[in-house]
């Protein structure tokens, strides 16, 4: 693994940095992807032999295990070469928030971290894009629709080629984000289980949020253009034993993504989830981003009133002497956390454990010394600030 780490050295660190300029291509638009469309899992026969059942690429002739892959990412969130290269630093922030910054060097180091990630072995990083939402008016399953489905590296590789002189293509920056929500429809039997409502409120929020493309830090000189990683389609869902490697893995897809966004549903309780309690550790923990983002089901119609969420989930929720929304970390190992199969509880406490002993990625514990994390303390910066934001946009539509 650390042979892997050293080939993605890169003598930039910080981002806001320039690089050198490549030679730029108009984006050639087809569906309703465009240019993304170089990027489906279903769209090249032989670009979709990537995504059949992979060999550990460390030993060629070992079936891949759990196991495995769990060493592997281990070994990757350990990487001094992935520690000491984050997503952002203060100085780097301040310069990209300026009309005109070069986000070239963004980029490469999300292409970097991608190409890490996919070289450790088991499935892909797969994402949908919010295009994809929008257009269907749902979340498509994976693999029934890898039409749909984005591979995380091709798509990186292609807006690299295509980014203009600011690293942006469409005039809009690339994101990732993972994320965490409980399932609306949750079953023993997984063909009958569904991540959202009848009516699609979730893919729809999520569709919302890409097309307004808001990021508050950088607002008002850059909109994003955000892919996410969810659970239904970044998954195989039918597959066991890749789901199995897919779930082993789930510590670097968080660490692959820029931030965390969290839906707060009216129908369903986020809180008791087991799994929802270890998503939000690991977005505080591993993504590049200090602040998760904030929806809900009145997203982007009405504006957030703080005190009414923090009223109705104390135990979830808490309010900063500022005002803000916080989200609490808890333990998802306790007595009082749920899960739908008992299978479940053991591999969210492996996955628990690891994130516990693995040194904070995100800046919002590394840049404020948050070595430990601490049930039931631990406070995670919610944003809400983009919801606000959106809510005019939508007005004035």
């Amino acid at each position: 693994l650390l042979q892997l780490c050293s080939q993605q050295k890169t003598s930039l660190v910080s981002m806001g940095t320039s690089c050198c300029k490549e030679s730029t291509s108009e984006p050639k638009v087809a569906g309703y992807l465009g240019w993304r469309e170089a990027a489906l899992v279903g769209h090249d026969s032989r670009f979709a032999g990537l995504h059949k059942v992979l060999r550990d690429p460390l030993e060629d002739d070992v079936v891949q295990t759990g196991e495995g892959i769990t060493k592997n990412v281990q070994d990757f969130l350990a990487c001094e070469d992935v520690l000491s290269k984050p997503g952002f630093t203060p100085e780097g922030v301040e310069a990209l928030k300026k009309k005109g910054s070069d986000w070239h060097v963004f980029t490469q180091w999300l292409l970097d971290r991608i190409r890490i990630v996919n070289k450790l072995g088991g499935p892909r990083v797969l994402l949908v894009s919010w295009k994809t939402l929008k257009h269907l008016g749902r979340f498509p399953k994976y693999p029934a629709e890898s039409e749909h489905i984005l591979d995380a590296e091709r798509l990186l590789e292609e807006y690299a080629r295509l980014q203009d002189a600011e690293g942006k293509v469409e005039n809009r920056v690339i994101c990732f984000s993972f994320f965490t929500h409980r399932w609306e429809r949750p079953s023993r039997e997984d063909s009958d289980a569904h991540p959202d409502s009848e009516d699609h409120k979730k893919a729809q929020a999520l569709a919302k949020f890409g097309e307004f493309g808001t990021c508050p830090i950088f607002a008002p000189h850059h909109d994003f253009d955000y892919y996410f990683w969810v659970d239904y389609c970044s998954i195989d869902q039918v597959n066991a034993d890749q789901k199995e490697l897919g779930v082993s893995k789930l510590c670097a897809y968080v660490a692959a993504c820029i931030q965390m966004i969290m839906y707060n549903s009216g129908t369903t309780d986020y809180e008791p989830r087991g799994w929802t309690r270890l998503e939000r550790m690991m977005g505080y923990t591993y993504c590049a981003c200090p602040l998760f983002k904030y929806l809900d089901d009145k997203y982007p119609y009405q504006s957030v009133v703080v005190d009414d969420i923090v009223d109705a989930g104390p135990e979830t929720f808490a309010k900063d002497e500022d005002g803000g929304l916080l989200l609490r970390i808890r333990d998802p190992n306790g007595q009082d956390a749920n899960f739908t199969s008992e299978q479940d509880a053991p591999i969210v406490r492996q996955l628990s454990f690891t994130v516990q002993e693995s040194m904070p990625m995100n800046p919002a514990r590394s840049w404020h010394n948050i070595t430990e994390l601490v049930y039931d303390e631990c406070l995670i910066p919610l944003d809400t600030e983009h919801y606000g934001m959106d809510v005019i946009k939508q007005i004035k539509l």
